[in-house]
């Protein structure tokens, strides 16, 4: 389980691309609808998954354990757990994984999944609520810091 309140190295990195995406939105738009502007920017395709390489290694694994055991109900627990946007997104990891797996039985699965968490993502796997949280505190935190100066 992630800690509350860590961040991860490509906060801003992720942070930074949403806004855009969202600018991006409204730009398009004749008639501002400030919902699809958050739905569009959550679900444009991110240039990796947003997720440590770590904490994707630990639940890859557990997921690979469970699955080498037969034991669905525990690849059921392990991502029932979580939000249906991650949920969706683990189960992406999972399958790039195995495939590499196929490809390469001998590679550590770290290894494995530290290449697919920084390859493109089809989307953020994010809702667009929390895509509307995290815009807004970006731009409230740009306000301020342009504020400071």
């Amino acid at each position: 389980m992630k800690k509350k309140n860590s961040v991860s190295d490509f906060t801003s990195e992720r942070n930074a691309m949403l806004v855009e995406h969202f600018k991006k939105q409204i730009a398009r738009q004749s008639k501002v609808d400030i919902e699809k502007a958050f739905k569009g920017a959550a679900e444009q395709p991110a240039p990796r998954f947003w997720v440590s390489e770590h904490r994707a290694a630990v639940v890859i694994a557990a997921l690979l354990k469970a699955e080498n055991e037969n034991d669905h109900s525990e690849v059921e627990r392990i991502l029932g757990e979580m939000f249906k946007e991650k949920r969706e997104m683990y189960r992406e990891i999972f399958r790039r994984v195995k495939a590499l797996k196929e490809e390469r039985p001998d590679a550590p699965v770290c290894e494995l999944v530290e290449e697919v968490v920084n390859q493109p993502a089809p989307h953020n796997y994010m809702s667009w609520h929390r895509a509307k949280i995290v815009i807004y505190a970006e731009k409230r935190r740009a306000r301020l810091e342009r504020n400071l100066k």
